[in-house]
């Protein structure tokens, strides 16, 4: 990818997994003067980008594959739109293995990588809600018409599923680490809990290039679950006495 790096703001990448808050990242990030943060621009079926974005670069939410087939050149027409801001947008590891340019972007040192990580166990049960209730993020204008009962009702444990998941996020630490792992290419790794911590967003906002003050960020994004962790399972149990002997006690005793 071409060097811009002398001649427009930094850019960065929230590199992430599902269910690990990236939604409300990317919506504090957003609220800065000086930054423009967008969502999952390459999610596998849509362009997740307003309308007047995707007016302005003549594409539809379902040009996918146009988008894909010329990633590299509809970043640059995207953060020219907003060319005097910082830049950034979020993505899975799944994208990179699906666009080239992605892993290109990853490799990258011009762009600033913020690596956005959730104990697997926590993100195992924030997956297991969503696809139950099929909410996946909770705007707070909207929060209202989500039942509470619905958002905190408990979803059921079951090893298969719960294998899968911590093999992904095992993948996903190993793609990290390799495509980050470039002289210069630094990334600043964040946790889950550190998003509402705002000493952790002002070394954010210091990594990716900007000069806006953490205090003043605001999201409009909901926390869905608001129950002790223990109490968002049908048979607690099951899951605790698995993921010990899989030897993840810890990820157990640290989910909150």
């Amino acid at each position: 990818m071409s060097s811009d790096a002398t001649t427009l703001p930094p850019k960065f990448v929230i590199v992430t997994l599902p269910r690990s808050g990236s939604y409300h990242l990317v919506s504090l990030l957003n609220s800065a003067p000086d930054i423009v943060c967008h969502g999952e621009v390459f999610k596998r079926d849509t362009i997740e980008l307003a309308a007047p974005h995707l007016a302005k670069l003549g594409l539809a939410p379902g040009d996918v594959a146009e988008r894909d087939a010329k990633a590299a050149q509809f970043l640059k027409r995207l953060r020219a739109q907003n060319g005097r801001k910082v830049f950034g947008f979020k993505m899975f590891m799944e994208h990179a293995t699906r666009v080239p340019a992605l892993a290109q972007v990853l490799k990258d040192p011009e762009w600033r990588k913020v690596v956005l990580r959730r104990n697997p166990v926590e993100s195992y049960a924030s997956l297991l809600r969503a696809q139950r209730t099929g909410i996946w993020m909770l705007k707070r204008e909207a929060a209202g018409t989500a039942p509470r009962e619905r958002l905190d009702a408990p979803v059921t444990f079951d090893a298969g599923s719960y294998a899968e998941h911590m093999r992904m996020c095992e993948w996903f630490d190993r793609q990290v680490d390799d495509a980050t792992g470039g002289p210069g290419n630094a990334a600043l790794v964040l946790d889950y809990r550190e998003v509402v911590d705002r000493s952790a967003l002002a070394r954010v906002l210091s990594f990716v290039g900007s000069s806006a003050a953490a205090a003043a960020l605001t999201s409009d994004r909901e926390k869905q679950f608001s129950r002790p962790f223990a109490e968002g399972f049908t048979n607690w149990g099951e899951l605790a006495a698995h993921a010990r002997a899989q030897g993840h006690g810890a990820f157990l005793d640290a989910a909150a």
